[in-house]
């Protein structure tokens, strides 16, 4: 008699302990392998009003539930997150807290594009699209993986978008890949956007994309001769740090060691700890293609140098800062057939970020990245503002060629 309720007891406890086991390993492995996350990707396989039917990804038992907000449509891959998972006789029923689609080799179409943003047709060009730059790291059949340099604008780039995050671009339909090759840097037009919660890992569907230019790991570009000047109201202890964001330093004068420590007269004259005077801080970095020329300005390797004089002047430079900047840069393009030039904004200063103690009042940092080409190209003029210097004043010029 005791064995027989030693075992029927034994029987109750299996009973009650399967569908725990099956909820961790079934649902919370198939996923992410966390018991602790109650997460896991399915297929839908029913979808009538407010019921709905999955069957996790490589297992064969059916998930039930009813929800107000889930709105996938059958055979959609999706990945919900649950509580209150009941074992059931053909089955389970959850309860879905959160869900979201499962965009892992999936690839959409430029149609489903449209459907996803919830937008017309018509709408989705002007705000459905992200424009960036991109460094194509693997082409595949389905898929580019790349690294994104900077976006130009877009409904998704905005505060959400990260330099140098990874991005996998799924390829929609009439899209030919069979030109691009690892190391090349595109211009690349996406819909759908999605974003991990640290801005890491993009992925998109791929609509257009244009060549920017080769690049070759080994030879990265250069942010050429940024000089910074500093004129403080009164003689003035002042520290200067950079930080570069993918590229790092290759020449800086006086040597850059953990940052500048210079006195700084309101003449612009600096001084090092040893007496040594300077007339700016000079340093000279590697960069990868992050500039931004969906705005600027084509101008004639002949006009360059009055080019330079007008908007210079605009952008708020001395003539003896503007005067050194022309000496530097005239000689590399006044013997172009034309130059594309535009003066770079957060593009620049998002790679290299400065860190001024004490704060300027006015810092104007003016970076031309420009191209040369044997043809007129067309581009949207830039606009540009011109400061007003007040106070202790900062002034930081330089240039990228980009080939």
């Amino acid at each position: 008699m005791k064995k027989t309720l030693k075992r029927i007891f034994m029987s109750v406890v299996a009973a009650a302990l399967i569908p725990v086991l099956v909820s961790c390993i079934n649902i919370s492995e198939t996923v992410n392998k966390d018991p602790n996350k109650n997460i896991f990707r399915a297929t839908v396989t029913k979808a009538s009003g407010n019921s709905f039917s999955v069957v996790p990804v490589d297992e064969d038992f059916t998930i039930s539930f009813k929800s107000d907000d889930f709105s996938a449509a059958e055979n959609d891959t999706v990945v919900i997150k649950y509580d209150n998972y009941k074992k059931k006789r053909n089955g389970a029923t959850i309860t879905v807290l959160e869900w979201w689609p499962d965009r892992r080799n999936i690839t959409y179409s430029s149609e489903n594009a449209e459907v996803w943003l919830d937008l017309e047709s018509e709408d989705v060009e002007g705000c459905g699209s992200l424009i960036c730059q991109a460094l194509v790291e693997k082409v595949y059949s389905d898929c580019v993986i790349c690294k994104l340099a900077n976006y130009q604008y877009g409904y998704y780039a905005g505060d959400f978008f990260k330099n140098g995050a990874t991005a996998k671009l799924n390829i929609t339909e009439g899209v030919d890949v069979s030109n691009l090759m690892e190391g090349m840097m595109i211009h690349v037009t996406c819909r759908k956007s999605f974003h991990n919660d640290t801005d890491e890992k993009y992925e998109a569907d791929l609509v257009t994309y244009e060549l920017v230019t080769s690049y070759n790991r080994d030879m990265p570009i250069v942010a050429e001769k940024p000089v910074i000047y500093l004129y403080p109201e009164e003689e003035t202890e002042v520290r200067v740090e950079l930080e570069l964001s993918g590229g790092e330093l290759t020449c800086t004068y006086p040597e850059y060691g953990n940052g500048w420590e210079v006195t700084a007269r309101p003449d612009g004259t600096l001084t090092d700890a040893e007496g040594r005077e300077y007339n700016y801080l000079y340093w000279e970095a590697t960069a990868v293609n992050i500039f931004d020329f969906s705005k600027g300005f084509c101008v004639r390797g002949s006009d360059t140098a009055a080019f330079l004089e007008e908007k210079l002047e605009a952008l708020g430079l001395t003539r003896r800062e503007a005067n050194e900047f022309i000496i530097y840069w005239l000689p590399l393009m006044q013997n172009n057939e034309y130059n594309v030039i535009s003066f770079q904004s957060e593009a620049y200063t998002d790679y290299a970020k400065m860190t001024v103690s004490p704060e300027p009042d006015t810092q104007i940092r003016v970076f031309m990245a420009w191209k040369a080409t044997d043809e007129f190209t067309q581009i949207e003029p830039q606009e540009i503002a011109t400061p007003e210097r007040t106070g202790f004043t900062l002034v930081e010029w330089g240039g990228s060629q980009v080939k």
